[in-house]
């Protein structure tokens, strides 16, 4: 038999005189109820109706009111009139039937079936009912939506931090649409009603049913999660009159993530569960019963329109074990009628123990007359819903009187003094203090609900900070900036923290250049971040330098930050043995976004023609090319080096052998050497050639290098400055070469028997003689001298003689030609392939046309895809040798 939403019962109705009257009252009242009921259940229900009535009349006369009913006020407190009152004729005066309120001076009128209105510190159960950007909308039986902002709840790992981009697109993860939910009201903002779920005892409620019920019938209390033990269920009691009845669920950290991770698989494939997750997550029968029992209880309650609370619902579900009844004759008229009448019998009994309690205390009172300077201590036990209490008491007699009558009862506890007087206690009168305290506790307001205030609450938090302020400064710590940082709430933790980044190498100067790094959690943040470095690779040694440059790395999530960058790395070809490598070099990568700085880079790279297997490479030996900017920073550098005369395809060869040319600034350096390079006769035309020869000559400190090394030349062999701008057009690496290597080519030229202009003009015409190595030079003028038996001006037409390999290409060619008994410049026999010297091997007469003038550098080299084997024993790497 259903039972359909119906308004509860009016328990505090003003008495009537007339019996006709409320014979109409009570038949209302059973009209409203619309249950079938027969003659007996009738008369057995208007029975504890009217008994409940009589109970809550005489009890509550005091505070509940209806329209035009005076509220007595102490004028000379300075009063302030609420919603629910008005002024008339001198009088306070209720507009409204509810329950007066006292809240320090405001005196307000309660709806007793009032909508919903929400209050800071609420527990409230709701459904999700919209997924927006940053927040999640919830249905809370209000008259608007309430907010749940993503930065107002606890992520599933756990970890306090900063929310990113990727955990906007993981919202649904967490809570999705008709999700039901846990939380607190946090406050009104302009947006309006906000919530928050950073404990742990907030979040997704599952394997239950949330129940409706009108929202005054849950009353405020200290205490709305419930664990019913007996029957293995929990009972969260929201204010907005949402309640939600589930299977009891243990709540840890660990918990959190494994329930997380756990959801996400079962999306993502509901056969790959184990057997023992899925025993893990079934609910066992007597379970269900549990709570389709308890449920059912307090639909019960709610029809009737009781007041719900965890005492009550346990007696009306142990009233239907105890007789028997099924769950589903729970919603039956029968069952109703028995919870009423056990209602009626409950209040009576209560306040049975509460009268006899106090007269047994007034008895006592009055033996002890003659006790001088009595004390008494009046605590209020449990008070009725609804009871107002007068705000002066005069006398302990009236006080007495006065508790009778309103049915207050105390808890009288006094303390006898070692002297005695003749004085009756019957005349003597509550001290001044007592009386001031006991009136000021009664014009506080009479809910149930106690907790301290807003304001409170916001001086204990403002002197906890100042402690911790107070500990920071004394170590020499600025805490300037952490004002609205979440701190912990004693020194100790702080200074568990501070003394965790030293032992990590962190000095008080590093942690005052980023202060916040003290808003983490050692547990919850630092160990877990540290064991993940680790466990990748990163060296223990590197962590406090890797520490000083991204200490924001320890508020990152293992599992949300970190971890999808790892695997990003990983699937740009990066070896997993070098991404340590990398994280040490650039520990800023862990910061960025997947979507946005690393991947338009590498995309870019990739568009230019950098080739996809040398990413990995690439990005191995320089990773910050993931913090470049595409706009800002690479490809301005790309089109520069065009416009130099260096192809796309040719920059991009020169980026794959040295990334690190990405890094010189465009405005800083690059340019301001390019003018150099002019200022020093290099030509235009060649600018191309001496970057794509030397790509480094762009990024040092350049100008003062070629000051140096034309000065040192010029006093060596007296080299005018054009012939210096041809050396550098063919050799830039003289730049980086040191003075006594120079100096010793030099001499060990003009000591083969060469003047002073012969080295001079083959010093411009090959400037590698000045880098190569002495010992090879040696041997191969030996063997010109002996063997080739040629006049030195030969050397001086073609000085790159020196240049090429003795046994791999002089000493071969030169027995070929010898053997043909061919007349040939060093030109004609060396400067060429082992192919077309074969092919000129069969000519009879040597053509000179294919007299080939000295070996210039070829920009269509560049462009061809890297070799890793070179035929030349001068390589563009070696240049530390000479320098």
């Amino acid at each position: 038999m259903g039972l359909k939403n119906v308004s509860p019962i009016h328990c505090f109705q003003n008495p009537c005189n007339d019996l006709r009257t409320q014979a109409r009252v009570q038949a209302r009242k059973m009209k409203d109820l619309q249950l079938s009921l027969n003659q007996t259940q009738k008369v057995r229900l208007q029975r504890a109706l009217e008994k409940l009535e009589s109970l809550a009349s005489k009890a509550n006369s005091n505070a509940s009111v209806t329209v035009a009913d005076s509220i007595p006020v102490n004028y000379e407190d300075g009063l302030l009139k609420g919603h629910g009152t008005s002024e008339v004729n001198g009088e306070v005066v209720a507009t409204v039937c509810g329950v007066v309120e006292r809240v320090n001076k405001l005196v307000y009128v309660r709806s007793l079936r009032a909508r919903y209105k929400p209050e800071v510190g609420d527990i409230i159960v709701g459904r999700v009912i919209e997924v927006a950007p940053k927040r999640w909308r919830v249905e809370i039986n209000y008259s608007h939506d309430a907010v749940l902002m993503l930065s107002s709840m606890n992520l599933p790992d756990g970890i306090q931090r900063r929310r990113t981009a990727l955990d906007e697109l993981n919202m649904r993860s967490i809570f999705e649409e008709n999700d039901v939910i846990c939380a607190e009201v946090r406050g009104f903002q302009h947006d309006g009603l906000h919530l928050q779920a950073r404990s742990q005892k907030y979040g997704k409620l599952g394997r239950g049913q949330l129940l409706t019920v009108p929202s005054y019938l849950v009353k405020r209390r200290k205490q709305h999660f419930h664990h019913l033990e007996n029957y293995g269920i929990d009972l969260i009691l929201g204010c907005n009159g949402f309640i939600w009845v589930g299977e009891h669920v243990e709540v840890t950290d660990d918990m959190l993530v494994d329930h997380k991770s756990q959801q996400h698989d079962t999306k993502a494939d509901k056969n790959s569960i184990s057997p023992e997750d899925q025993e893990k997550n079934y609910t066992t029968q007597q379970t269900r019963e549990n709570i389709c029992r308890t449920a059912n209880a307090i639909r019960a309650l709610s029809t009737l329109g009781f007041s719900i609370t965890v005492e009550v619902i346990m007696e009306t579900v142990d009233l239907s074990s105890s007789i028997n009844v099924a769950i589903h004759e729970m919603l039956g008229a029968e069952f109703c009628v028995l919870v009423a009448e056990k209602e009626a019998v409950r209040r009576s009994m209560t306040k049975k123990k509460r009268v006899g309690s106090f007269e047994s205390g007034s008895m006592k009172i009055r033996c002890n007359a003659g006790v001088t300077k009595p004390s008494f201590l009046l605590v209020h036990s449990e008070l009725p819903a609804l009871t107002s209490l007068k705000p002066q008491f005069t006398s302990i007699s009236t006080l007495c009187n006065r508790e009778k009558l309103i049915g207050l009862i105390t808890r009288c506890q006094y303390s006898v003094s070692g002297r005695r007087s003749a004085t009756s206690y019957k005349g003597s009168s509550v001290s001044k203090t007592n009386t001031s305290l006991i009136g000021r506790r009664d014009r506080g307001s009479s809910s149930l609900y106690s907790r301290p205030s807003l304001l409170e609450m916001k001086n204990e938090r403002m002197e906890i900070r100042a402690r911790v302020y107070d500990f920071l400064r004394g170590i020499g710590i600025v805490p300037d900036e952490l004002d609205g940082l979440e701190l912990p709430v004693t020194v100790e933790v702080m200074r568990e923290r501070v003394d965790f980044l030293h032992n990590l190498g962190l000095t008080i100067e590093d942690i005052n250049n980023y202060p916040l790094v003290l808003g983490c959690s050692v547990k919850k943040n630092m160990i877990p971040v540290l064991d993940y470095l680790g466990k990748l690779g990163v060296r223990k040694s590197t962590f406090t330098e890797f520490l000083r440059r991204y200490p924001q790395v320890l508020h990152a999530s293992v599992v949300i930050d970190l971890s999808p960058v790892v695997k990003y790395l990983q699937g740009m070809d990066i070896k997993p043995d070098d991404i340590p490598q990398v994280l040490e070099k650039y520990p800023e990568v862990l910061g960025f976004k997947l979507e946005g700085t690393m991947s338009t880079s590498v995309a870019y790279l990739v568009g230019i023609g950098v080739a996809r297997r040398e990413i990995g490479g690439v990005l191995t030996r320089y990773p910050e090319i993931l913090g470049m900017r595409v706009g800002r920073v690479i490809k301005p550098f790309v089109e520069f080096l065009e416009k130099l005369g260096i192809p796309r395809l040719g920059v991009a060869r020169l980026i794959e052998k040295r990334p690190h040319i990405l890094g010189f600034g465009l405005e800083e350096r690059v340019k301001p050497n390019i003018q150099s390079l002019l200022e020093f006769c290099v030509r235009e035309e060649s600018l191309a050639s001496v970057v794509a020869q030397y790509p480094e000559i762009i990024g040092i400190d350049l100008k003062p290098k070629l000051l140096s090394q034309q000065s040192l030349i010029k006093s060596v062999i007296d080299l005018d400055p054009e012939d210096f701008g041809r050396v550098v057009e063919k050799m830039p690496q003289v730049v980086s070469l040191s003075d006594r290597p120079m100096m010793k080519h030099a001499d060990f030229l003009k000591n083969c028997g060469f003047s002073l202009e012969q080295v001079r003009k083959m010093v411009v015409g090959c400037p590698q003689l000045l880098a190569l190595n002495l010992d090879i030079m040696k041997l191969s003028f030996d063997f010109f001298q002996t063997e080739i038996q040629r006049p030195l001006d030969d050397l001086v037409a073609f000085p790159a003689f020196f240049t090429y390999g003795l046994e791999s290409t002089i000493k071969p060619r030169h027995k070929m030609v010898s053997k043909k008994a061919l007349k040939c410049s060093l030109g004609w026999l060396l400067n060429c392939s082992d192919e077309k010297f074969a092919q000129r091997m069969d000519y009879d007469t040597i053509d000179m046309e294919e007299m080939e003038s000295l070996p210039s550098f070829d920009m269509n080299t560049l462009t061809e895809p890297r070799s890793d084997d070179s035929g030349s024993e001068y390589d563009d790497d070696s240049d530390d040798d000479y320098v």
